[in-house]
């Protein structure tokens, strides 16, 4: 996919134009300078499918269903990618995206494809919360006890 060829303009909705493209890559050229020890697939465009699947979902899909699946991928984040939950908002999210098969595709593959990359993050926000009091997810545990 070329990153400086615009989602459909048909909406009035954001899309993932070249200038959004654009800005992305210079945001991640500075994170790679800020952190050079980093690998080199943040230059890689690895983030480039988000971005369409994002202005896809903007262009594509009406108000009440974005709602939906925004509330069914927020639960997912909330239960901080939690194995037991995972099984029932995958399934949601094919219902929701009953209409657009292969939007449901990607967000299955972007999403819950990646049981080892979330089991890491699982796994370091423990740590972070453990070690720092931080919820990498949300609000620092210290926080929530107040």
């Amino acid at each position: 996919m070329d990153p400086n060829t615009p989602a459909s303009s048909a909406s009035a909705a954001p899309t993932a134009d070249g200038q959004e493209y654009a800005s992305m890559q210079k945001r991640i050229e500075e994170l790679q300078k800020q952190h050079p020890e980093s690998s080199d697939k943040l230059g890689s465009g690895f983030w480039v499918p988000g971005m369409q699947l994002g202005a896809d979902i903007n262009t594509s899909l009406d108000q009440s269903t974005r709602d939906s699946l925004n509330a069914c991928i927020a639960s997912v984040f909330m239960s901080k990618f939690d194995p037991s939950v995972l099984p029932a908002k995958r399934a949601e999210v094919q219902t929701i995206l009953a209409d657009y098969p292969d939007m449901a595709k990607t967000m299955d593959a972007m999403i819950f494809q990646n049981e080892k990359a979330w089991a890491s993050l699982r796994d370091y926000a423990a740590k972070k919360e453990t070690e720092d009091g931080v919820d990498v997810f949300g609000v620092s545990c210290a926080a929530e006890e107040k």
